[in-house]
């Protein structure tokens, strides 16, 4: 009996911490920003957001590892959502690095850009593990769904970013493609929200945190491109950001595949 208990406990125990360390940071946030700003917090917060992506990738590739790597969806799955994190992680330290160099490198859009690529096809073998394209094959109607989704998307971004529709299509330049990848992304998420009528079972919260997670990388990125003064650390945008690692990474968490055999 208390062999049992001891996993559980500590099990308990680092999930509270979790919590805890994300609502602390979210407060102090909140703090420091707008009740006794200090300046140099900023630059912690920009240093917590690429540690916890880096955290997360490391859990995440840890978790795919329990699930068979390539032997199943969900391994699949976790091993392209690490990849997505690793880019986090990646192109925030070399952007963190920039805003302390007289003459940055600008490298770090180059990691940034495959964040929402990896993302998606790690919720493409999500929504597989979770039979997500079993119910849409079912209702084939339902697919005008998505598009609707995009369409409304494509929209609201060429409106509140006062671009035309047609040519931030064309036009490939850096910010548009995070856009374009955003929307993309969060069209998908959107439509395995509502086309999994059972989504996980067991681990219904753990793709629950990991989508919202997803929705929230899509706001940052939106409020990233559009307002002009996001581009410093620790801005609105890096909170959202790290909300977004931090759902993603504590659903990833939740994903434990022991769980089957309990």
């Amino acid at each position: 009996m208390k062999h049992n208990l001891k996993p559980q406990n500590l099990s308990n125990n680092f999930q509270f911490l979790i919590k805890l360390s994300f609502f602390t940071l979210i407060f102090s946030w909140i703090y420091f920003n707008f009740i006794k700003p200090l300046d140099f917090y900023s630059d912690f917060f920009a240093v917590v957001l690429a540690l916890t992506a880096i955290i997360g990738c490391s859990f995440s590739f840890y978790r795919s590892s329990e699930w068979g790597f390539t032997k199943s969806k969900v391994g699949l799955s976790l091993i392209f959502t690490s990849f997505g994190l690793l880019m986090w992680f990646l192109g925030q330290s070399l952007y963190f690095l920039d805003s302390k160099l007289t003459t940055p490198l600008g490298l770090y859009e180059f990691f940034f850009i495959f964040i929402d690529p990896f993302y998606l096809l790690g919720m493409y073998f999500l929504a597989q593990s979770i039979g997500t394209f079993k119910y849409l094959k079912a209702n084939v109607s339902l697919i005008t769904l998505p598009i609707l989704i995009l369409i409304l998307n494509f929209i609201l971004v060429s409106l509140i970013n006062g671009k035309d529709l047609i040519k931030m299509i064309l036009n490939f330049n850096l910010e548009d493609i995070y856009i374009l990848g955003s929307i993309i992304l969060a069209t998908f998420v959107i439509s395995i929200l509502i086309f999994s009528k059972k989504l996980g079972g067991l681990y219904k919260s753990a793709l629950y945190l990991i989508l919202f997670g997803i929705i929230f990388q899509y706001l940052g990125d939106n409020l990233f491109a559009f307002n002009s003064n996001e581009d410093v650390n620790g801005s609105l945008s890096d909170l959202l950001f790290f909300i977004s690692i931090s759902l993603i990474t504590y659903g990833i968490f939740k994903l434990d595949p022991r769980e089957l055999y309990e």
